[in-house]
């Protein structure tokens, strides 16, 4: 199989494809996750998740025995990976230790570790983006709900600025939940807030949006109960608790 790359009109020289997969073909990303199925079975100890092209090994670590079982079930996934010519991204590795203990089992672990000339230890991290969810070691989600708020109020204010002679309420609508309120919905089962203070924090992006969409002005004696009312919305807190009922209805 050959591969050659046209841009505007020119095109480069044809070179072999030793490995890998047609790319923009529609069965990539199957032929992709056929290629990569057996992954988890290199892990004799360790549980392994795979989603497209994002790979964790997780272990309960109670003993040193642990600590070893782990770096064998690393070393057989980096034997895997040289096998057949891919590539794991090292600045996109990290270990995160999740625990309540005041004294855990010290450890440190590499990837390539049977292959002393390319072994390289995996940072440790106290944060982990996963899938787009920042997962901390204290497991909770004081960063996620900063990190989506901020995010989401920069798509409003983007929002408010385009679309400042759009006085239809339907079209600021279908932009608040399109644009922003997406942000607040993807995997909200997993980081939804709990306490007070993030609650707060959430619902001030729907505040100010409401006032937007009904072309309010910021002192506006409209309660913000009554301009959900208007706009047929559910507080953010409610939309997650919807959300999460609808994949509880699936899984059963």
């Amino acid at each position: 199989r050959h591969q050659k790359v046209t841009i505007l009109g020119k095109t480069s020289r044809s070179i072999p494809v030793l490995s890998g997969v047609p790319q923009g073909s529609i069965l990539a990303h199957l032929l992709f996750l056929v290629y990569v199925n057996d992954l988890p079975k290199k892990s004799t100890t360790s549980s392994v998740a795979l989603f497209a092209d994002d790979t964790k090994c997780y272990h309960a670590i109670r003993t040193t025995d642990d600590v070893k079982a782990l770096q064998c079930d690393l070393d057989g996934i980096s034997q895997w990976c040289r096998t057949w010519r891919m590539n794991l991204n090292k600045t996109k590795c990290g270990v995160l230790k999740v625990t309540r203990n005041l004294k855990p089992v010290q450890s440190s672990y590499h990837l390539n570790n049977d292959n002393s000339a390319n072994s390289t230890a995996i940072c440790k991290r106290l944060v982990q983006k996963d899938l787009g969810v920042l997962i901390t070691a204290d497991l909770k989600w004081n960063q996620q709900v900063s990190a989506v708020c901020a995010k989401a109020n920069r798509m409003l204010g983007f929002v408010k600025r385009s679309s400042i002679k759009m006085h239809d309420p339907r079209t600021r609508t279908a932009l608040y939940k399109t644009l922003v309120r997406s942000r607040f919905v993807y995997s909200s089962q997993v980081w939804s807030p709990q306490s007070v203070s993030l609650i707060i924090e959430v619902e001030k992006i729907q505040r100010r949006a409401t006032r937007f969409i009904l072309s309010l002005p910021f002192r506006s004696e409209t309660s913000y109960q009554e301009r959900l009312l208007k706009t047929v919305f559910l507080c953010l807190t409610g939309t997650s608790t919807w959300t999460w009922c609808i994949s509880l209805r699936q899984l059963h």
